[in-house]
């Protein structure tokens, strides 16, 4: 599973529109992620391990550190457009705390209902001027994008906050600070003891609540990590097997070959070869 820090100040927003439907493997960052299917039907996007077939109006929202990817089935049509926008804390400055702790009972939303129609009409108005680009259209569209949070947060987010979980946000929270951790500190050893300490959990809740935001365990989510950075000194150095091995946190040259193995079907050294 991809953990991102998707935006940077010079870019603090994202938009792209595909007219193919959208697949992207699963992943999670701190930002909102707004994927509206304006066309067509054919994809499938799985947020939070659940599954909702996405067609023609329908807006799936992710929130904050919520586990989300997109499929295309064999069956999708050619006229499939979709539009995602992903924004966070950088492009909202002060007003993004109502949207980081936002949380639905469903995250699928049909923006063909009437109360729906203003957040349906800038989603057409943002696919009109991505073909312009200009100038202009940059600020026109970061106004836009401004429109549809301001609608996205009054129609959809206040409704439903009275019905938030805010235990579960909370939860979200601190194993988001897991997850931080993580890429902070993979190349050493970490325990669970510790990772638990961190979160403000005892060390079964926290293998508990870990599981249930990111859908893997700890120890997996942690290798995980340790292998794509493995990935990369075998793309870009001759370093031996040992050192890489320490380097990313694994005990031994033989640890990592093991783990290797099991999760990307070739030994390393194959790796290194083939790429």
């Amino acid at each position: 599973m991809l953990y991102q820090k998707l935006l940077m100040k010079s870019m603090p927003y994202h938009v792209g529109i595909s007219n193919n439907g959208t697949e992207f493997e699963v992943h999670r960052h701190p930002e909102l992620e707004f994927n509206y299917c304006h066309s067509g039907r054919g994809y499938t996007a799985f947020i939070d391990g659940v599954p909702y077939e996405m067609s023609e109006g329908l807006l799936a929202i992710s929130s904050s550190m919520t586990s989300h990817e997109y499929i295309k089935s064999d069956k999708i049509l050619k006229n499939t457009m979709s539009v995602t926008v992903v924004v966070g804390s950088v492009f909202l400055g002060e007003y993004s705390a109502p949207f980081s702790n936002a949380s639905f009972k469903s995250p699928i939303f049909d923006l063909k209902e009437e109360k729906y129609s203003a957040i349906r009409e800038i989603f057409e108005k943002i696919i009109k001027n991505q073909s312009v680009g200009s100038v202009s259209s940059k600020l026109i569209e970061r106004g836009l994008l401004y429109e549809l949070c301001a609608h996205i947060l009054t129609d959809i987010i206040e409704p439903f906050s009275e019905s938030s979980d805010s235990a579960h946000l909370v939860s979200i929270k601190k194993i988001e600070r897991a997850l931080e951790y993580i890429n902070s500190h993979y190349s050493r050893d970490i325990t669970v003891a510790e990772m638990a300490s961190v979160c403000g959990y005892s060390e079964s809740n926290f293998c508990k609540h870990f599981k249930k935001i990111t859908g893997t365990s700890f120890h997996t989510a942690l290798n995980k990590k340790r292998l794509e950075s493995a990935c990369i000194i075998l793309k870009s150095t001759t370093l031996p097997l040992d050192e890489i091995a320490a380097e990313v946190g694994f005990s031994d040259a033989k640890t990592l070959c093991r783990i290797f193995k099991k999760e990307m079907g070739i030994t390393p050294n194959k790796y290194r070869k083939e790429i």
